[in-house]
């Protein structure tokens, strides 16, 4: 997935075998770009949700979307970093 979203275009990676098109990264390039992007994330999905539930007008609407994008963003936060069970759960209560 990375070489396809931007490992190809920077060409950052080694060709392992050029007939089927395997690459090989290394480890530090692919914990960096996941860090990137789950900084990026994390801080755009708050800020998305208040718009969002500034345009619904029902209550329990707002309510459902909450935990649309509260569950989004935890799921975000698990994916692309290494935060602990305990300290998902604190920055989605907070």
């Amino acid at each position: 997935m990375f070489h396809f979203l931007c490992g190809e275009r920077f060409q950052v990676g080694k060709i392992i075998d050029e007939e089927s098109g395997l690459m090989r990264y290394e480890d530090s390039r692919l914990d960096r770009a996941s860090s990137v992007i789950a900084i990026i994330l994390a801080s755009i999905i708050p800020v998305l949700t208040i718009f969002a539930l500034n345009a619904i007008k029902t209550t329990d609407a707002r309510i459902g979307m909450i935990v649309v994008f509260t569950a989004v963003f935890a799921t975000v936060l698990a994916v692309f970093s290494s935060a602990k069970r305990a300290e998902i759960f604190a920055a989605t209560a907070t």
